[in-house]
């Protein structure tokens, strides 16, 4: 796993009793396995998931920006449903 990625999982997993999680990620996650994680209230502003495996993970709720989301609607591994949540990944994301 991507060192810049230990930490979001690191600091998304201290934050999820919080209603709302503010984080704000500038780094790429290129080649990184995100395989279920679970994104929900976070702010991912700046954030480039561009190789990263991000089968069965959740996006409900996550705020990024427009280019962003545009990009991260092109990552073929964006399929799948949360085991946790049962959320699906693609629709989660807000992609079509």
């Amino acid at each position: 796993m991507c060192l810049c990625m230990y930490f979001i999982l690191s600091f998304l997993r201290l934050s999820q009793y919080n209603s709302s999680i503010y984080l704000f990620v500038s780094s790429s996650s290129l080649g990184c396995t995100l395989q279920g994680s679970i994104f929900s209230n976070a702010v991912l502003s700046g954030t480039s998931f561009a190789g990263a495996d991000l089968t069965d993970s959740d996006f409900t709720d996550t705020y990024m920006g427009e280019f962003d989301l545009k990009n991260l609607c092109k990552n073929p591994t964006l399929s799948g449903t949360n085991p946790k949540t049962q959320a699906p990944t693609k629709e989660s994301a807000g992609c079509k």
